[in-house]
């Protein structure tokens, strides 16, 4: 069981999500993918009953409101967002747990703020994607034009949830089941008089303005020294990166899970990502 409820953030309006366990000393915040929404932890919610659970939006996705205004937005944002969605929960610490993008989102803030996390969960990826050095100025040069091109009023539209999720498992960079694709995009969509809308920022697929390089990257990693977990895809994007050995080496205090499955394996097998991350989360106390 779990209900959905907003936070009045700082930063505009967070879409969650919450079990029902709110007295738990266990604080567990789950954050989501690029382009995904709360709802991909939803099947771990039965698993996590041990633990005071919250899953957000990030601005831009779901039902989170969209950052205002017209300028750049950058990885880096999510840190704050973050944080602000913490202090209005009123929590001093917490659990992270973070697939993908929020996994790297997840390793920032863990860095930059370790008094607030106790304990790292990271699924499918190791700190934020990096880009080289020299790619920079065609980096931002393609976000110009991407962001010139940007119309606020222009949004996409399906006819039903079943068109939706048929698009979802279309365009989707990695593989993911209908079942799984359909939960995603019953998240992602709201029924309106002219159809059902897709609610995320369309600025998501623009290219960042500004990445981090490699060896930024691996500074944050160093100075993440709470207890970490990483669940291994066996056919997630890890194998994928070259950057992952060095990384996995980089981690202070890394325990490694190795499970079967794609990118969304926290969705295909559910009760073995909760356990491992009960047992980092209790092996704290």
């Amino acid at each position: 069981m779990f209900s959905e409820f907003t936070l009045d953030t700082k930063i505009g309006e967070i879409s969650a999500l919450r079990n029902s366990t709110l007295d738990s000393p266990h604080k567990v915040l789950a954050v989501h993918g690029w382009l995904d929404n709360r709802a991909s932890f939803i099947p771990m919610l039965p698993y996590m009953n041990d633990t005071n659970f919250v899953a957000i939006d990030l601005p831009g996705h779901g039902y989170s409101s969209h950052t205002p205004g017209a300028h750049f937005a950058y990885l880096a944002d999510y840190v704050q967002h973050i944080d602000q969605v913490l202090d209005t929960l009123g929590w001093q610490q917490c659990h992270l747990l973070g697939h993908s993008m929020g996994a790297g989102v997840c390793s920032l803030l863990a860095a930059c703020a370790p008094q607030r996390v106790q304990s790292l969960s990271l699924i499918d990826l190791l700190g934020p994607l990096s880009t080289a050095a020299e790619e920079a100025p065609d980096k931002l040069a393609q976000a110009l034009q991407d962001y010139s091109q940007w119309d606020p009023n222009r949004g996409r539209w399906f006819d039903d949830l079943e068109d939706a999720t048929q698009a979802r498992i279309k365009g989707s960079v990695f593989p993911l089941g209908y079942d799984h694709s359909k939960l995603l995009m019953q998240y992602a969509t709201q029924q309106q008089k002219n159809g059902l809308q897709l609610m995320s920022d369309a600025r998501l697929k623009f290219t960042s303005p500004l990445s981090f390089t490699e060896a930024q990257v691996l500074a944050f990693i160093g100075r993440i020294k709470q207890s970490t977990l990483l669940v291994y895809a066996s056919d997630g994007i890890l194998d994928k990166l070259s950057s992952t050995p060095a990384r996995l080496e980089a981690y202070a205090n890394l325990t490694r899970l190795d499970l079967s499955g794609g990118h969304y394996v926290h969705m295909e097998q559910p009760q073995a990502v909760a356990v491992a991350v009960l047992t980092l989360i209790k092996g704290g106390d």
